[in-house]
């Protein structure tokens, strides 16, 4: 069973760098500029992937996002999660692509801070 851990893991890793170039080069929606992906949890049978995401710009950087902004970044990302799903699909040779489900991580400005302080 521990090869079997391994390959989710590297799958789950292999999602965060095609969601994060799709992000960047594939999506043309304005107000995801500054989202990107900081991590995936697949499940054991990879039909389902939680991608947590997070907003990076720099005024972000230093003051915290409004309560409301975190809740638009996930709207206009799971409208546009179908056409991720489809290219996933169509650059992974999976047999299923697992379906996305979107969250906002707020901890990954704390960790940004606290290793670039």
């Amino acid at each position: 069973m521990p090869a079997e851990y391994d390959r989710v893991t590297r799958l789950a890793d292999r999602l965060v760098r095609e969601l994060n170039i799709l992000l960047c080069h594939k999506l043309r929606n304005p107000k995801l500029t500054g989202v990107s992906v900081v991590g995936v949890r697949l499940s054991r049978d990879c039909a389902t992937a939680t991608v947590y995401v997070n907003y990076f710009t720099p005024q972000h950087l230093d003051a915290h996002p409004s309560a409301d902004e975190p809740a638009q970044i996930i709207r206009c990302i799971q409208r546009a999660g179908g056409f991720l799903r489809k290219c996933l699909a169509h650059n992974l040779n999976m047999r299923v692509t697992p379906k996305l489900r979107f969250i906002y991580d707020p901890h990954a400005i704390n960790r940004y801070r606290l290793f670039n302080s």
